[in-house]
């Protein structure tokens, strides 16, 4: 099986704390979220999209475990892997899984191993822009539909002295976090700007989701036309 991605031709989110504000009211759609992250449980909640937790069973791929694709690649990819297995325990509903990775200079930031490299990640952003690209996957295997695509966000950190630093990885858990930040705690310590989703950067680019959702819930009965796109061929599982 594999997956075609679909480059959607939606506008840019703009980056401000009142993006939950614009979000359409939710559609009367429910969802798997194939995820046990706490902040894409929070992000439906706040939306007020109908939800079950079900945790994936895959083993995710790091950039050098797939060194021939871009990083967006490489999160559909886990996306994918994530909503498959999933989607194959609940064949009928619909199944949403993500996949956030963190770049800078074209090169994947994972998740630190511990306080030291998150330190040094913090370092390496200090002062300067990455992108955060949150990889969004919908399955539904009986009748079969799949919609992946990806949003770009791009965060600008404020230069940060050791001082600064150590306060706020003291603050949070920087562990299961890739960048060893977080956007939504005390991230005013780190970062300057965001041009982009914010819920993109949390983890969820809710305001493309909720266009997707609202298009699977009004041709989920009969098939469903996509918007303009270009199409380029994803990688093959």
């Amino acid at each position: 099986m594999g997956w075609k991605l679909h480059e959607f031709e939606f506008p840019m989110a703009r980056s401000s704390q009142n993006e939950m504000q614009r979000i359409k009211p939710p559609p009367n759609i429910r969802v798997i979220l194939a995820s046990v992250s706490p902040r894409r449980e929070q992000l439906l909640r706040e939306a007020g999209i109908e939800f079950q937790v079900v945790a994936p069973e895959v083993d995710e791929k790091e950039g050098a475990d797939v060194p021939h694709l871009t990083p967006a690649e490489m999160a559909l990819n886990n996306a994918f892997l994530k909503a498959r297995a999933v989607s194959a325990r609940h064949p009928e509903e619909w199944v949403l899984a993500a996949d956030t990775v963190v770049v800078l200079d074209g090169q994947v930031i994972g998740k630190p191993v511990n306080m030291s490299h998150a330190r040094e990640i913090i370092d390496r952003l200090s002062g300067r822009m990455h992108e955060v690209i949150t990889a969004v996957f919908l399955m539904r295997s009986n009748p079969f539909h799949q919609v992946p695509f990806y949003d770009v966000s791009k965060v600008v950190f404020r230069r940060v002295t050791p001082k600064q630093r150590d306060l706020y990885l003291e603050s949070i858990d920087p562990m299961d976090k890739a960048g060893a930040y977080a956007v939504q705690e005390k991230s005013d310590l780190l970062i300057k700007k965001i041009d982009g989703s914010r819920t993109n950067v949390m983890g969820l680019p809710l305001e493309r989701l909720m266009e997707i959702l609202e298009r699977v819930q009004r041709h989920s009965s009969g098939g469903w036309p996509m918007p303009r796109r270009r199409e380029t061929e994803g990688q093959r599982i």
